[in-house]
């Protein structure tokens, strides 16, 4: 922006300058500037779940492997999850990136039959992941819903829920 560094445009009138604008505009040049970037993600992630459809981002396990260290700890498919090591989980994205960050031993609470169990599960080191089939590697034993919604007003509730879901994450 002219006059947003103190030597810069001399050929400008001072008057153009951002510098000489009262601390109002100057305010609501940088707000609106970044305010743009929130907007073009919300905007973009409407069109994603428009054309592409939406993914399911619910917390609720529609299957557990079994033999799998969450199936050894006792949860059920159709279990949801609430928290995760202390931390509540609202969307399948809160989910996986608790599951990604955990150390060692992990506490899931689940909701099962407006009941609210708590469970301790130990993930499989890596090399124990190695020994299994390619297609069959994961670490807790969660497959989690593939399913995709399409629509209009599904596109809208994915673009705000994947945004502060988005956002959720940068400020962590």
């Amino acid at each position: 922006l002219a006059g947003e560094g103190v030597d810069e445009d001399k050929k400008l009138p001072k008057d153009r300058l951002l510098q000489s604008k009262p601390a109002w505009q100057r305010f609501l040049v940088m707000f609106f500037g970044a305010g743009n970037n929130f907007l073009l993600a919300l905007i973009t992630l409407f069109f994603l779940g428009l054309f592409l459809g939406s993914p399911n981002n619910s917390t609720v396990i529609p299957e557990v492997i079994p033999s799998s260290p969450v199936a050894q700890a006792g949860i059920m498919s159709g279990d949801k999850i609430i928290k995760i090591d202390g931390s509540k989980t609202k969307t399948l994205d809160d989910v996986q990136l608790y599951l990604a960050i955990a150390e060692g031993e992990t506490e899931i609470v689940v909701l099962r039959n407006d009941e609210e169990l708590t469970f301790k599960v130990t993930p499989l080191s890596e090399e124990e992941q190695e020994q299994l089939p390619e297609d069959n590697r994961y670490s807790y034993g969660i497959v989690f819903n593939q399913e995709r919604e399409y629509g209009f007003f599904s596109a809208i509730k994915y673009s705000f829920t994947k945004f502060a879901s988005l956002y959720r994450q940068m400020i962590m």
